[in-house]
């Protein structure tokens, strides 16, 4: 296979995603941000601010309002931790699906490996003495991170162990004095505890089963696995198995069953320049062959975090201009179904000011539709756009 047969087969095989993901037809009309969310596999909502232009750029008259109105107790919209540990938006109704699709397994080891590290008590205990009584005391409405912290540290302390102490957490290597244990990300990924928004600065919590206006009872994780890798496929695919193992966090050996179990429904297609196996869950002959035009998208967009080799969608050489350290990946400006550029803004004030890098030569007209797509992005914001290009 020449090069060009290969780039035409890899545009449609992005422009079958695009399609897929809401993307070269925004969702409209009631329930269309749960659309979206489902469409995407869940949208990445590790930085709100930034998931919310990634429901803008596949949603009709989208504003952040929209997003509120559903994200409640009760709504179509739940956000917690999932696949590789990140936080993603995603319908309530497959809240489970994908809280025990996820790894979750070998998240709750490393809980129970930093608990020893601190002398906390074990998993049952923990459930039973701080867990349980916790959730008994929120009832059915949500409370605060400060708040569950109070009451761990109270909790700790008449089990006589330290309740507060100075430890260092996460990403920051500055230790910090306060609770020693708040299980708020453990209880997450048991289903006990989801994110409920802010009010105010506080980031708020209530129990999933509140939540979610039902129990979550006797779910079994290898059935979300299953029903999670099939929503991956849908979103992403055609894709590969290694894509399937990067995007769920999951090893390759927990893997290998359920792609077994999946066989019989999965299209299966291989390509000359690799010798990897592509699922896909539905036939593609129908997708793919709409011209996309122009697309931009936010930092951390789900898309760009969904395929574990993105040369299929990024000009070659340029990954590490777009996945940077620590995990960041940039703003990004898709054409025709590739990466053609990534792109910076600066607010001030009212304005914002975009510098746009191009990654390869466009025809003018792209250059054009670029331009109009950012004055739509400030027109999002309700702010005015001044765009610069940089080559």
């Amino acid at each position: 296979m020449n090069d060009s047969t290969k780039d035409r087969a890899l545009m449609r095989m992005n422009r079958i995603a695009l399609e897929n993901q809401c993307l070269s037809k925004k969702a409209h009309g009631k329930g269309s941000l749960g659309k979206v969310a489902d469409s995407c596999c869940g949208i990445n909502s590790q930085d709100i601010n930034s998931s919310f232009a990634s429901f803008w750029a596949r949603t009709e008259k989208f504003s952040p309002d929209d997003y509120r109105k559903e994200f409640r107790k009760g709504g179509s919209l739940s956000r917690t931790w999932t696949v590789r540990g990140t936080v993603h938006t995603f319908p309530s109704g497959d809240y489970y699906t994908y809280v025990f699709g996820s790894p979750v397994s070998r998240y709750l080891k490393s809980f129970d490996r930093y608990a020893k590290q601190l002398g906390i008590p074990d998993k049952g205990v923990r459930i039973e003495k701080m867990y349980g009584p916790l959730l008994e005391s929120m009832g059915k409405e949500p409370i605060s991170s400060k708040e569950i912290g109070k009451f761990m540290v109270e909790k700790l302390n008449s089990m006589g162990i330290a309740g507060e102490r100075t430890i260092t957490r996460g990403w920051s290597s500055t230790p910090t004095h306060g609770p020693a244990w708040t299980g708020i990300t453990e209880m997450s990924y048991l289903g006990l505890i989801t994110n409920a928004g802010k009010n105010g600065s506080s980031t708020m919590w209530i129990s999933t089963d509140a939540w979610l206006n039902q129990k979550g009872d006797n779910q079994n994780p290898e059935d979300c696995r299953k029903k999670l890798v099939q929503k991956y496929i849908k979103s992403y695919g055609p894709v590969t198995f290694n894509d399937i193992a990067f995007w769920t966090g999951h090893t390759k050996n927990d893997l290998r069953q359920t792609i077994e179990e999946l066989k019989s429904d999965l299209i299966v297609e291989k390509y000359s320049w690799d010798r990897n196996e592509y699922y896909s869950l539905n036939s593609t002959e129908s997708l793919g062959e709409k011209m996309d035009g122009v697309i931009i998208l936010p930092r951390f967009d789900s898309l760009m975090m969904g395929w574990e080799n993105r040369d299929r969608i990024i000009p070659n050489g340029h990954l590490r201009k777009i996945s940077a350290n620590a995990g960041i990946i940039k703003a990004t400006i898709l054409v025709d179904g590739f990466v053609c550029g990534i792109w910076e803004k600066k607010k001030k004030g009212k304005k914002i000011d975009v510098k746009v890098i191009l990654l390869k030569e466009i025809p003018f007209e792209f250059v054009s539709q670029i331009r109009e797509k950012f004055h739509e992005y400030g027109n999002f914001l309700s702010h005015d756009v001044n765009i610069t290009f940089n080559q």
